[in-house]
């Protein structure tokens, strides 16, 4: 290797995902991560395509923005009578992401 620094990619980049709703944080180590734009309705339908494909997801409720850590987190999505969904990562395959993600644009 020169004594030239280079960044890593965005994809290299670690990024954990904590799965709210009892899972163990995850870590998305080289995996592309595409941001797309969606309503909170719009997120609930593609939590249950990604659901009814077996897909691995993690949530972000709009409740969780007035907490501070994990396990307030955590308890705020079990404590939900509903889901207001502020953000969603699915995990699978290419097609399988495609599909259930269908017809949302990509963030500007």
């Amino acid at each position: 290797m020169s004594g030239r620094w280079r960044p890593r990619s965005a994809a290299r980049r670690s990024r954990h995902i904590s799965v709210a709703a009892g899972g163990d944080p995850e870590t998305a180590d080289e995996l592309p991560v595409l941001v797309f734009a969606a309503t909170g309705e719009e997120l609930a339908r593609a939590r249950t395509r990604a659901l009814t494909r077996d897909m691995r997801t993690a949530i972000y409720t709009e409740e969780m923005f007035k907490t501070g850590n994990d396990d307030d987190n955590r308890a705020v999505v079990r404590e939900a009578a509903e889901l207001r969904l502020a953000g969603l990562a699915v995990h699978g395959g290419r097609n399988d992401v495609d599909k259930v993600l269908k017809g949302l644009p990509l963030h500007p």
